[in-house]
């Protein structure tokens, strides 16, 4: 799913970097400073709803687009998602 998604958004000339967990995450997120955050809550070291919590405790990152997606569909995934700051 990961590179389905990298090759749409190359083919409309945007830049995608690849984090291979929550931490790199975070990092990635805080130098890069991108437009969208995309991510799945099941990230290695740091879960994605941790990432995001630690993302969204930065006032600078408030108002970013940050998207889960995933194959989860239980209500208690995305009320989770939107509680930790998702959008």
């Amino acid at each position: 799913r990961r590179q389905e998604i990298n090759i749409i958004l190359d083919l409309y000339g945007i830049r995608v970097l690849e984090a291979k967990d929550g931490e790199e995450t975070v990092y990635l997120t805080v130098r890069e400073r991108p437009d969208l955050v995309l991510l799945n809550s099941h990230l290695p070291c740091l879960d994605g709803f941790e990432a995001v919590r630690l993302i969204r405790n930065i006032r600078a990152f408030d108002e970013m687009p940050i998207v889960f997606f995933s194959d989860e569909t239980e209500r208690i995934y995305r009320k989770r998602a939107f509680d930790v700051g998702g959008n």
